[in-house]
């Protein structure tokens, strides 16, 4: 019988080749909210400002067309480094001992808005996302933050006015993403390169955080699957909410060697998506470069075992019988090894590699394919070389991934040289697990 769980956000109808699309009208009230920062004040909305990523200028405004409320805004002109294409961030902290208000307690909070001036005449774009960390310094840059993967908004010429929807559920996906201690929102910009042109300007207003009377429970997270075919599904990326499926990590002295990730139609790159209407872009940005830098996509492990448990004890007696499946796109006009793809299992620290450099034609989709027994195999294979991270914490016995899976790790390889100096580009649809035909 075939058994489809429906996804059930109406976002994914929103979204366009960049992302949401900002409204120019504010939507129903909730009960209650408070104005988080709406610049009204030098010091005490701008200076609790922090900004990562060589920002940009910020500057308050007085000039009453481009406030929405109140009598003042916030000017911004974002920038961003220069040896690099990583986008500048602003970041609008929950707290301030100084100025004695602590709002980091998401547990009521259903919502963020904000309003957004648009000085240009084209369409920009924000992204909008949760800090768990304060700003603070790695290797000597003042640039690390931890946070969610951002979903991004078009900004039209003129107002727009920008809904940021906390889900609960789906933030519970990670131990390090709890609703009870967000230390900040942050909005992230196109990157633009000051010795080369000038920057844009938007005028931001009333950052505002909604609240309902009880706490916020979420939807719970849906899956498609279909049993008669067997396949189930990990990420369509057809529900915006996904974007809460994996973080971004790394490796390098380089706190922005981040890959940048979006869902997105990949009718941007004029290509059709393998399943359904969207998939995730990958953005590795030039310039990204460190030891062993090897920017990674964590997956959470919370999916893949809602997963396992819906297909039963098969999966975990008959390895074999299964395959981790994804799709993939080189978006980049080189023929590129450009993915590395590694599985942790729980009770260990790190994950195994799978396969160091699959390989990534150019302008062309793919499927990447490990049967699961094989993935079995790689932790044994580890552990008989003395690997200590293939050991369970429970004793001295290699981990059995089929038994209880791990994070997948998806990253994009380390270049150098003139290798560097552009963006790398793909895409990743239908993260899946498929049951082998039987001749």
């Amino acid at each position: 019988m075939r058994k489809i769980i429906a996804l059930l956000l109406t976002l994914v109808t929103l979204l366009g080749v960049t992302g949401l699309t900002a409204c120019k009208e504010e939507t129903v009230a909730t009960k209650s909210s408070i104005v988080l920062d709406g610049f009204e004040e030098f010091e005490k909305d701008f200076l609790t400002l922090r900004s990562i990523h060589h920002f940009g200028k910020i500057n308050m405004n007085t000039d009453k067309e481009f406030v929405k409320f109140g009598n003042g805004s916030a000017k911004i002109e974002p920038y961003g480094p220069t040896d690099t294409t990583a986008k500048p961030i602003l970041v609008v902290q929950n707290s301030s001992e100084r100025y004695e208000y602590d709002y980091s307690d998401y547990t009521k909070v259903n919502k963020i808005s904000a309003w957004f001036y648009n000085a240009e005449e084209r369409d920009l774009t924000v992204g909008v996302g949760l800090a768990f960390s304060n700003v603070y310094s790695y290797n000597n840059r003042r640039d690390a933050l931890d946070r969610t993967s951002a979903i991004t908004y078009v900004l039209t010429p003129g107002w727009n006015y920008v809904e940021y929807k906390i889900e609960p559920t789906y933030l519970s996906l990670y131990e390090r993403f709890n609703v009870e201690n967000v230390c900040a929102i942050y909005f992230e910009f196109e990157h633009t390169n000051e010795l080369e042109a000038v920057a844009p300007v938007i005028y931001m207003d009333d950052v505002r955080l909604h609240y309902l009377e009880d706490a916020v429970t979420g939807e719970e997270i849906t899956l498609n699957s279909d049993s008669e075919k067997g396949v189930w599904e990990l990420a369509d990326f057809e529900d915006v909410r996904q974007n809460f499926f994996w973080y971004s990590r790394h490796d390098s002295v380089r706190t922005d060697a981040r890959l940048e990730t979006n869902v997105i139609s990949p009718t941007k790159y004029n290509v059709i998506a393998p399943s359904g209407n969207n998939v995730l872009e990958v953005v590795r940005r030039s310039g990204q470069i460190g030891t062993s830098t090897y920017p990674r996509l964590w997956f959470s492990s919370d999916i893949f075992n809602r997963v396992v448990a819906e297909i039963g004890e098969d999966f975990k007696n008959n390895p074999q019988n299964y395959n981790l499946v994804f799709d993939y796109y080189n978006a980049s006009p080189l023929d590129d090894n450009l993915l590395t793809v590694r599985c942790g299992a729980a009770g260990i620290e790190g994950s195994v590699q799978l396969d160091v450099s699959v390989n990534c034609p150019a302008y062309t989709w793919a499927t990447y394919s490990m049967n699961i027994s094989k993935i079995n195999d790689k932790f044994v294979q580890d552990f008989n070389k003395g690997d200590k991270k293939s050991i369970l914490v429970t004793g001295n016995q290699p981990a059995v991934f089929s038994n209880a899976p791990g994070e997948i790790v998806i990253a994009s390889a380390t270049y150098s040289g003139e290798e560097d100096l552009r963006d790398r580009v793909f895409l990743i649809d239908n993260i899946r697990i498929e049951r082998v035909a039987v001749a």
